[in-house]
């Protein structure tokens, strides 16, 4: 018989998966483009706001530099024309009546640094007003030369048509007067005029074309009164020129800019600048009636309270975001057009798409990798066998490790082909094998957490040098996600390596003396941020009050405490989550403790309660996928509390939240003393001045730089050693302190070293303190570096005060 080997089964699923991902791959993109839109709108709105209010913003502290600029000039000229100057042929030197009837200073002031003045034909002063103008004319050469920075130019004039202006970039402005000029007689002198302004304010007018300089201004004008008397205005010129210009090339690509008054009349816009002038700046808004964008913006200052925000356009497809200016009663408005929004979008799901073909093109060159090698080949493999076995070869054996279904095939064709075997001989093999797997496990999970812990070290230590520099806001948050992400890392490698330890009897309960209330309060505070983060208060209720340490394990306490707090936030959105803690059956020798933690949370369904406390259980699926998590932590609080010789038990209904609670009892320590204020501790820089370099014998790179930055923080000069072959070199050239010995290292490890040195009898350095810095976090790892002559450890991720006290306690600093 012949048999074909089967490459139409791996074209046929090949093709199959590849139709379902594309279909998958579309459908993502259509929802994609969706969410994308609805991102971008939302996030295009808030720039938008932020960006119009920063517009009104900068050009509102134009106008407010002017206005006090103008105030401290107010008061100066209103001083000053009170006490006018009195010198005799000061007038004549510097004014001269010109051909024209006019009176204007001499040719041989017209400079930039010096105001231009005018009297019109037909005015004669008296000796008074001579005075005035003098020091109206002075108080402009003076005054306004230092603050004109917040305006174009400042002018002062009279009632009878006298006025002087200091205009820098028109120094010769009164010579384009005509004789019979009257500022008087101009809307912006009227504007102030006891008439007009009886409570004697500050104005700002209407835009306007100055007859004189041919530019379109905005004038800050003030009425000036002498002993109760209209005598003067001062006024204060901006040239719209700068303002329009701004309006209409600043701005964010594709929107258009434009500012108009709160009763209607357009200021600035890019498509109608022309017939703004033309009106001479009384265009109004309600005579543009064919433009709704316009009428909209005036529609919606008229329904806020105050106008900065962003609204969609009926019947216009765009955003408008307004602003109002602080002064003077303006408002500027920006039109986003929404085509941009769907480019946006658009440009965003090309992206997915390309980036979901190219994934699908992947998958199906892995796919047919994948079935070559775990179908095809062992599909063949058995064939070979079914010829073998054709043949008479009975003791033939399929050899295939596919861990699927093929495996199981072929396992059951070996068990049908295997006559030899016993019901001993099957039970020895299994238990073999239990104990080789469970060897293996152990194996691995202390090199995984080796492997883990040595570049989660190098993560946690720079993210907290990071932290010291100096930053942004922005980039001290992702320093923060990355040393918060990298706990969480490492907080699941403890868990990991807590249930391997009690998987394999290594794991222990120590005795230490502790105090409970700081105990709980510190798991408090540590959590208190994320309880804050959703607005869940965090409660702590003691009913206790000691007088006495008590003697447990403070460590596995803190952490089942921990784990159910923070479990109770990880699941509460409302609600506050209360931790209450009391003390019962207390004698002269020992006492038990219950904390509870109560949430009004989501709850638990009363059928998941009895394997809440098992490995990797939670509620179902969809909480994993929701709150995340490894399922452990509940199951190492159950490991813990039992330990230590407690139990632990929750009561929960849905929707009403759960009650955890655990009972442990302790036996008395000593008595709680009160301390006086700790003596103030030496900087780590003057700890260490006088000690010798320290040796960093460290293989990983990274590690080695984080060791470096440590030491250069406490002051201390150091070395680095790739291996240990490298230490021993380096200690017959100089002398150190101390030596940060790595456990792993190639060529020679820190075990090799450590007791080689120890071994050199004659050697100086032969009692040097050795402290290993090891990712290993197993039982057993501490009393094999101190068994291979080492004098301490320090487990990686490295704390930094952790490593400053062990330092400090080496050298004797």
């Amino acid at each position: 018989m012949k048999y074909s080997t089967p490459r139409s089964l791996s074209k046929k699923i090949t093709l199959s998966m590849a139709l379902r991902l594309m279909a998958v791959t579309v459908i993502i993109v259509a929802i994609s483009y969706v969410h994308v839109a609805s991102v971008v709108s939302r996030r295009i709105g808030e720039n938008l706001s932020q960006y119009i209010q920063v517009r009104a913003e900068r050009e509102s502290e134009v106008f407010q530099m002017t206005e006090e600029s103008h105030r401290l000039l107010r008061d100066r000229l209103s001083e000053q024309l009170a006490h006018p100057i009195d010198r005799a042929g000061l007038f004549q030197k510097l004014f001269v009546r010109d051909p024209d009837g006019a009176v204007r200073q001499r040719r041989r002031f017209d400079t930039t640094r010096t105001p231009s003045f005018f009297i019109p034909k037909g005015t004669h002063l008296d000796e008074h007003e001579r005075g005035l103008a003098l020091t109206a004319y002075e108080f402009l050469s003076r005054e306004c030369l230092s603050s004109l920075a917040s305006y174009s130019d400042c002018w002062v004039s009279f009632r009878d048509g006298t006025f002087g202006i200091f205009y820098p970039t028109a120094p010769d402005y009164t010579r384009h007067a005509s004789a019979n000029f009257r500022i008087s007689d101009r809307p912006w002198f009227q504007v102030v005029d006891p008439g007009h302004d009886p409570e004697r304010a500050s104005e700002w007018t209407n835009t306007y074309l100055d007859p004189n300089s041919k530019e379109w201004m905005v004038t800050l004008v003030t009425p000036i009164y002498v002993h109760g008397k209209f005598t003067a205005v001062l006024g204060n010129d901006l040239e719209m020129d700068a303002l329009v210009k701004r309006t209409m090339h600043s701005g964010l690509e594709g929107t258009k800019n434009f500012i108009f008054r709160s009763d209607g009349i357009l200021i600035s816009h890019p498509d109608y600048q022309q017939q703004i002038w033309n009106s001479g700046g009384m265009l109004n808004i309600r005579d543009l009636k064919s433009d709704g964008v316009l009428r909209e913006a005036l529609a919606f200052t008229r329904k806020q309270e105050q106008a900065n925000s962003v609204i969609s356009l009926h019947g216009e497809d765009a955003l408008l975001a307004v602003a109002k200016l602080a002064s003077p009663d303006w408002y500027i408005a920006t039109v986003y057009p929404k085509s941009l929004i769907r480019a946006a979008s658009m440009d965003a799901c090309r992206l997915i798409l390309l980036l979901g073909l190219f994934g699908l093109l992947i998958e199906i060159i892995l796919l047919i990798r994948i079935l070559d090698r775990k179908v095809e080949e062992p599909l063949e493999s058995m064939i070979k066998v079914v010829r073998r076995l054709s043949r008479g070869d009975l003791d033939t054996k399929v050899e295939m490790k596919t861990n699927d279904e093929l495996e199981i095939l072929g396992t059951a064709f070996n068990d049908m082909t295997s006559k030899l075997k016993t019901s001993y001989d099957q039970t020895k093999k299994a238990m073999d094998d239990a104990l080789a797997a469970s060897h293996a496990k152990s194996r691995f999970v202390a090199n995984m957490s080796h492997e883990i812990r040595t570049p989660l070290h190098g993560i946690i230590g720079m993210a907290q040098f990071l932290d010291q520099s100096k930053l942004t806001e922005d980039q001290r948050k992702y320093v923060e996600i990355i040393r918060s992400s990298g706990k969480t890392l490492l907080s699941i490698v403890n868990q990991v390596l807590d249930i391997s330890k009690i998987e394999s009897n290594k794991f222990e309960i120590e005795s230490v003396e502790f105090e409970l209330e700081p105990l709980l309060k510190e798991v408090v505070s540590s959590l208190q941020y994320a309880a804050q983060m959703k607005n869940l208060p965090l409660i702590l209720r003691l009913d206790f009050k000691l007088e006495r340490r008590l003697s447990g394990d403070a460590t596995r306490l803190k952490q089942v405490v921990f784990n159910l707090v923070n479990n109770a936030i990880k699941f509460s959105q409302t609600g506050e989550i209360v931790i209450r803690a009391r003390t019962f059956n207390e004698n002269t020798h020992d006492l038990a403790v219950r904390v509870e933690v109560e949430d009004h949370g989501m709850g638990i369904q009363e059928s998941v309660l009895p394997r809440l406390f098992t490995p990797f259980a939670q509620a179902d699926l969809s909480t994993a996928r929701k709150f995340g998590g490894t399922g452990l932590g509940l199951y190492l609080c159950k490991s813990f509390v039992e330990a230590m010789g407690g139990s632990i038990g929750v009561k929960s209904k849905v929707n009403e939240g759960s009650l955890f609670w655990f009972e442990i009892p302790f036996t008395w320590g000593g008595d709680i003393e009160l301390e006086p204020n700790p003596p103030e501790e030496r900087k780590p820089v003057d700890a260490f001045k006088d000690a010798k370099p320290v040796l960093v014998a460290e293989d990983f790179p990274t590690n080695q730089f984080l060791m470096v930055k440590l030491l250069e923080n406490l002051g201390l000069p150091c070395d680095v050693a790739q291996n240990g072959l490298e230490v021993l070199d380096a200690l017959e050239k100089k002398q150190y302190s101390l030596i940060l010995m790595d456990c792993q290292m190639p060529e020679m490890d820190g075990y090799e070293a450590s007791m080689e040195i120890r071994s050199r009898v004659e050697a100086s350095y032969r009692y040097i303190p050795i402290i290993a810095v090891s990712a290993n976090a197993m039982k057993g790892d501490r009393e094999k570096c101190l068994a291979a002559g080492m004098n301490d450890l320090i487990s990686k991720p490295v704390n930094a005060k952790e490593f400053q006290d062990k330092l400090k306690y080496w050298i004797g600093g």
